[in-house]
């Protein structure tokens, strides 16, 4: 909402004080888009994008890949997510072919070192950032911004944000498209900003998986 003051948000809860089964994730994700899940009304204000703040340390899946593939296929909605914080390879959905993987940069433009990688992954966004809290002593921090706020959790949104103003700018913009405008207008990022690749940092976007 803060990137696009015109884009609209739409809250999907999924856990509940138990947790959530992997069904429960994936039907979250359906619903969101406008797809049929059982016993659910229909969703009538259907997603573009959906931007999924967490992962789990496994490999994708015959379902997480099945309802990537629906949402994309049936729905043209972009699937958004964190590769994870465990400076490793990124977990899933982000690892799943056609999700966009994201990446956590640091202030200086750099990744941070904490952040996942691999080929799995085609962009990464800043997540070192001051922001609002929840007001009072019951956020993050005791007043009302913080600056303990990061990793791709927060890195992955700042994506979803600038989809979101590409969208409207040209509603008939589809998944392919939009993967192929944050591949081909980011910077490379290396040892310095904009420099050689360097550590975790290997190869072009277009050698990286980017389907």
């Amino acid at each position: 909402a803060a990137a696009n003051w015109a884009g609209r948000v739409l809250p999907v809860r999924v856990p509940g004080k138990c947790g959530a089964a992997l069904s429960d994730i994936i039907d979250g994700m359906r619903w969101a888009a406008g797809l049929a899940v059982e016993g659910v009304p229909a969703n009538p204000n259907p997603a573009r994008i959906i931007n999924i703040s967490f992962g789990s340390a496994n490999a994708c899946g015959d379902a997480y890949q099945s309802a990537v593939d629906e949402i994309r296929s049936v729905k043209g909605a972009v699937v958004i997510a964190a590769a994870g914080n465990e400076w490793a390879a990124a977990t899933r959905p982000a690892n799943c072919a056609g999700a966009v993987g994201v990446v956590a940069l640091n202030r200086d433009g750099f990744k941070s070192n904490y952040s996942n990688f691999g080929a799995s992954v085609l962009i990464a966004a800043p997540a070192a950032a001051v922001t609002t809290d929840i007001s009072g002593p019951n956020g993050y921090d005791s007043g009302d911004y913080t600056t303990s706020f990061n990793g791709t959790s927060a890195a992955t949104p700042v994506v979803s944000g600038v989809i979101a103003l590409m969208l409207e700018a040209n509603p008939n913009l589809g998944w392919r498209d939009v993967q192929n405008i944050l591949a081909a207008s980011a910077s490379h990022t290396g040892s310095a900003f904009g420099g050689p690749q360097d550590a975790d940092e290997h190869g072009l976007w277009g050698f990286n998986a980017a389907p």
